[in-house]
């Protein structure tokens, strides 16, 4: 089943998408991403057909199931283990990082170097889940949004010490895998919370 855009003749500004196919007749359904489309022209028909580009399809599910392994690299990190983190993140530049302390690093060589230093302030026993608000992926680019949550152990902290990180990571695709390009994280806080 191929999925079009119908323009009627004396209605240009009007533009609705349907389910199509030659010997069945199409249910309307929600609009298109442009960016996952290629258009082609039918002029006798006056129908623009956008076919579905099946990379793009294939390139959100093969995103949904990195983010599982994302998910598990955040957890090691939390208990002190960066190796899986290693596995996902970009070793070539461009690549940035917005930590929770403040500042920019950038470079994919400094930011890998931070996030080992980082790694190493955390004690085995921690704990991390991602609480996904937006996700999506694209042919060369995805993104997710959201929390990440944790109970960490810290070096020198007797205590546990709960966290509510505001995340945006953004993701490139290299060859066939998806690399952590770009991590802006920083502390949630409460409505109305005074700042000091």
């Amino acid at each position: 089943m191929t999925r079009v855009l119908m323009r009627p003749k004396r209605l240009e500004h009007l533009y609705f998408a349907c389910e199509y196919s030659p010997n069945h007749q199409g249910s309307a359904t929600s609009p298109l991403s442009p960016s996952s489309l290629v258009l082609r022209h039918a002029p006798r028909t006056r129908l623009t057909v956008l076919l579905l580009r099946g990379q793009a399809m294939s390139q959100h599910q093969d995103f949904q199931s990195f983010m599982k392994a994302r998910q598990h690299a955040a957890s090691a990190y939390v208990s002190g283990n960066a190796a899986p983190l290693a596995r996902v993140v970009a070793h070539a530049s461009p690549a940035t990082f917005m930590g929770p302390g403040g500042g920019t690093v950038q470079g994919a060589d400094a930011v890998w170097s931070r996030y080992e230093h980082d790694a190493q302030l955390f004690e085995p026993g921690s704990t991390s889940e991602f609480e996904i608000l937006d996700m999506a992926a694209g042919d060369t680019v995805a993104y997710w949004t959201g929390y990440q949550k944790a109970q960490a152990h810290m070096k020198g902290q007797e205590k546990t010490i709960p966290m509510t990180l505001r995340v945006t990571e953004v993701f490139r695709l290299e060859g066939d895998a998806w690399k952590l390009v770009h991590r802006h994280a920083d502390p949630l806080a409460e409505p109305g919370a005074k700042k000091p």
